[in-house]
């Protein structure tokens, strides 16, 4: 790099502009102890990873094909469980009540030893629900107004979005183009849009991982109990195929004389049209079984959820649904008490080299104070191609629009700003363009 361009990239990331754009919380003490399981689980690839609603605590893994169960951890740490996540064959994250303080909290769970280990506990944290990971590691968690986004190797919470639209923040997911979708109640509607004059519904809201900023995807604007709605009535989760398309858990409460019904609905990302691929209810045909999902995953075609009631046994398992056509049959229901959360173990992605990883990890090397820690895996968010380091809340980010190196983060103002073009430093940091 000339002294030049050393000069324009060094006046361009020290800039500081006073306009905020994400809230910071103050780093938070993670509890100092760790507390083992005598049980442990290897993960591997289409696994499913399943919280239980017991005393104490229990997170265990089920092979979909065999159906064999096995315990991962008694969490004592944790008085409630809320959901759970998983990053790879690596690590379990739970979300749910400390024992000892009874904060709410992120837990992670080693899988090979049962370990459990508090990321990050009070602070905004009020009342989790939802919890998913983004592609650099980092934890996203939902509650009420709020998506909180958490470093995981310091605990450090920080405010993505929050009020706008959403209330009741639920379930949330993380689409293939780095996109957070979230179950929730969406405010602000104008009288007349929706009936008996309300102003809010429930539905989908897709929010963005660099701005925060919400859109409304879908939302639900039939509440006719007596009718055979195929919209959503009160969505409590959501998850993605890897296309695009959204899959959300939604159930309708119809009152102490009828039948409530669990109902899983496909959401169309771009039209927000919404077809119900099945639902618990029996009807005039009660050798139809019911079910009752306390969450959903998806993998190839398939979705998995928690069930308190599984097929004729009545007994708390697992089912599985057909994305496509809507057929269900059950997993297992081997020793199952109140499973709450589910999630999928996904194989882990080829890394992939490109010009702009590679001057990405030249900015690493060459400007830490800005890109800690080195080595943050990369996401598309069209048109960005982007790494996020939780060390300082930045983004690091190419343009296909325009070819250029773009910031982001509390060390440039918080401010979108342009560094210039790509190749004005392919050459200094040794990365050929492609």
């Amino acid at each position: 790099m000339n002294p030049s361009q050393t000069s324009t990239f060094l006046s361009v990331v020290v800039r500081v502009r006073s306009r905020a754009i994400v809230l910071f919380a103050a780093a938070l003490a993670c509890a100092s102890w760790v507390m083992a399981s005598a049980d442990a689980a290897t993960l591997s690839a289409g696994d499913l990873v399943v919280g239980e609603s017991r005393s104490p605590v229990r997170v265990s893994v089920v092979n979909p094909q065999t159906k064999v169960k096995t315990v991962v951890c008694n969490c004592t740490t944790l008085n409630t469980i809320s959901s759970v996540a998983v990053k790879g064959n690596e690590k379990i994250y739970a979300i749910g009540q400390l024992s000892v303080g009874a904060k709410q909290a992120v837990v992670s769970i080693d899988p090979a030893t049962g370990a459990q280990t508090a990321v990050s506990s009070g602070g905004n944290f009020t009342g989790l629900s939802g919890i998913a990971l983004e592609a650099d590691g980092s934890i996203l968690v939902s509650q009420s107004t709020m998506v909180i986004r958490v470093n995981p190797s310091t605990g450090l919470q920080t405010v993505l979005s929050t009020g706008g639209r959403m209330t009741s923040a639920r379930g949330m997911a993380v689409g293939p183009n780095g996109q957070i979708f979230v179950t929730a109640t969406i405010t602000g509607f104008a009288t007349g849009v929706l009936p008996l004059n309300r102003t809010s519904a429930s539905g989908v809201v897709r929010i963005d991982p660099v701005t925060g900023v919400q859109t409304v995807v879908a939302y639900g604007d039939d509440y006719n109990l007596l009718t055979n709605s195929k919209k959503m009535y009160s969505a409590s989760d959501v998850t993605l195929d890897q296309t695009g398309n959204i899959f959300v858990l939604d159930k309708r409460f119809r009152g102490s004389n009828l039948e409530d019904e669990t109902r899983l609905i496909k959401v169309d990302p771009t039209t927000g049209a919404q077809t119900m691929l099945t639902n618990s209810l029996k009807g005039v045909d009660q050798s139809k079984t019911g079910f009752d999902f306390r969450g959903i995953a998806i993998l190839n075609g398939v979705l998995y959820a928690p069930d308190y009631r599984l097929g004729e046994t009545g007994l708390p398992g697992i089912s599985q649904v057909s994305a496509s056509g809507g057929s269900r049959s059950g997993v297992t229901s081997e020793d199952f008490y109140m499973p709450t959360g589910l999630a999928v173990v996904l194989a882990t992605p080829t890394p992939q080299v490109s010009g702009a990883d590679c001057l990405f990890s030249w900015a690493e090397r060459t400007y830490p104070q800005f890109f800690p820690p080195a080595g943050a895996a990369s996401a598309t968010y069209a048109p960005y191609y982007y790494r996020y380091y939780p060390g300082k809340g930045n983004y690091l980010a190419s343009s296909s629009a325009d070819n250029h190196i773009w910031v982001l983060g509390p060390s440039f103002g918080n401010q979108l700003l342009d560094v210039g073009p790509m190749a004005n430093f392919m050459a200094t940091a040794g990365c050929a363009q492609n």
